[in-house]
């Protein structure tokens, strides 16, 4: 989940009214009906832009073979006021003020695999492989924002060139502790690196080691290779690598050679092989919690302080197929076939969400999903109860706090924008809504494409708090990450 930059208060027409929406966008986390009520203006919202990913023209101009074929949106990225879409044939594409401004493959050969917007350094990190080297080895670039801009992604700088990221090696970004993990096959070594410069903090040497990741905001989590009946898991900072907590978590015997792929992450891992990084699914830490699933079993859950065991009760959450963890509020939200359920860190189930039906389970629920900056909202696209699929689905947004659907779009007839979602994500600073389809098209909905002399009341996205005005925005608690002793 992203912070997103507030615009400065001022200016006139429809940038004020922009600004004056981002001024209000942040406020403290309200339950109940106010908080509700600022979603009750998505039913007003209306396709401003549609964007092509397939593009004749900019085969011609770019000689990108991948433009060649229609293919779907996986990815979409953005920063206050650039997108970037991101095809499954490895095209990515920059978009602002309704028109491409730049492709970020820089060659015709390059595929790049995913996307990141680096707020630190407030750049498009991209992670590619290329023809050259048949697409056995990652290759990472930085281009800030400014240059996507102007058209210019070729003045992007390579970053992590000394790691040889060759399968089975592997790159993470893990946007909520600003760190990036890289994996070198060729020596075994894992490198942890800080995002604001791209510096190496400290590298991992241990051949025992069988994975590592970054997790709640301050700490690294090492998992090393199993044994017959136990699995050794540390607890590092994440700042110099020092140890923190050093763990046996027990395995059931019968069980040990299985372990149910369990978690998703923040942000996408890429290597050249699903095989490799499939125990990366096996456990995950969430502040002090560690959580593990074994095929047919329950999820235990541990705390890495006391060592006390908690287990979710049986029914409550079956093989999720996917997790992510609410760091502000210390709670998991947890996709469970096609349903969304919100989890405390004890294991208890704390709510689920109504009219919440899921268009599809796995992984790829995730990338039609958007949580919020306060944690408190999720939007998802979701299916239409009782209905031919090919009419499409809606896009719900429910309270992560009450389990309520307070706003959907698409609610009457089927809009054919929302045919097949394949990818959504939401700009709290500008107020918009962005959806990527199967065809390979990206749709910008705001309340600025409800049509002239539409029925439909265009009202504010997000509601004032009382006493407050647009210019003058309640500023937004600190919070503090969790710290281990």
């Amino acid at each position: 989940v992203e912070a997103w930059r507030r615009h400065s208060p001022g200016g006139s027409s429809r940038g004020a009214i922009l600004q004056a929406l981002a001024a209000r966008e942040i406020a403290p986390a309200r339950a109940g009906p106010s908080g509700a009520a600022a979603w009750g203006s998505l039913a007003c919202f209306g396709v401003e832009s549609e964007f092509d990913m397939h593009d004749p023209e900019a085969l011609r101009l770019f000689r990108l073979p991948q433009l060649r074929r229609r293919s779907k949106v996986i990815e979409i990225v953005c920063s206050d006021d650039v997108v970037v879409a991101l095809t499954l044939s490895g095209v990515a594409c920059a978009f602002k003020d309704g028109r491409r401004v730049a492709f970020l493959n820089v060659t015709p050969d390059e595929m790049v695999r995913s996307v990141l917007f680096n707020r630190r350094s407030a750049s498009f990190v991209t992670v590619s492989t290329y023809r050259a080297d048949h697409f056995s080895s990652l290759h990472c670039r930085s281009t800030l924002v400014e240059w996507v801009r102007r058209g210019e992604p070729e003045a992007g700088l390579p970053i992590f060139q000394q790691e040889e990221l060759r399968w089975p090696g592997f790159v993470e970004f893990d946007e909520v502790s600003c760190r990036a993990v890289t994996f070198s096959a060729a020596d075994r070594t894992y490198g942890i690196w800080e995002l604001a410069n791209f510096s190496l903090l400290f590298r991992l040497r241990d051949p025992e080691i069988a994975e590592v990741k970054a997790a709640a905001r301050n700490a690294l989590l090492v998992v090393h290779r199993r044994k017959a009946d136990a699995m050794r898991v540390q607890v590092l900072s994440i700042a110099d690598g020092t140890s923190l907590h050093d763990l046996e978590h027990p395995l059931s015997a019968a069980r040990v050679s299985r372990i149910k792929l369990f978690g998703a992450r923040p942000r996408p891992v890429h290597d050249a092989s699903t095989t490799f990084r499939d125990m990366s699914r096996r456990i995950e830490l969430f502040d002090d919690r560690l959580l593990v699933q074994q095929e047919g079993g329950p999820i235990r859950i541990t705390d890495v302080r006391t060592r006390a065991t908690f287990q979710v009760a049986a029914g409550q959450l079956q093989a999720p197929s996917s997790t992510l963890h609410l760091y502000e509020r210390s709670l998991f939200l947890a996709v469970s076939q096609r349903a969304l359920a919100v989890f405390s860190l004890q294991g208890d189930r704390l709510l689920g969400l109504e009219d919440h039906t899921l268009w599809c389970d796995g992984e790829s629920a995730m990338s039609n999903l958007y949580v919020t900056t306060a944690q408190d909202f999720v939007l998802s696209y979701c299916a239409r109860p009782n209905t031919d699929r090919r009419a499409g689905g809606t896009i719900n947004v429910s309270s992560l706090r009450t389990g309520e659907c307070v706003a959907k779009l698409a609610a009457g007839a089927p809009l054919p924008e929302l045919a097949d979602v394949t990818a959504l994500s939401f700009s709290e600073a500008r107020s918009e809504l962005y959806v990527g389809s199967r065809k390979g098209s990206l749709f910008v909905w705001s309340l600025f494409g409800v049509a002239a002399g539409d029925s439909r009341e265009a009202k504010p996205a997000w509601p004032l708090d009382e006493g407050a005005t647009p210019h003058s925005p309640t500023p937004s608690p600190p919070h503090s990450p969790p710290t281990f002793p």
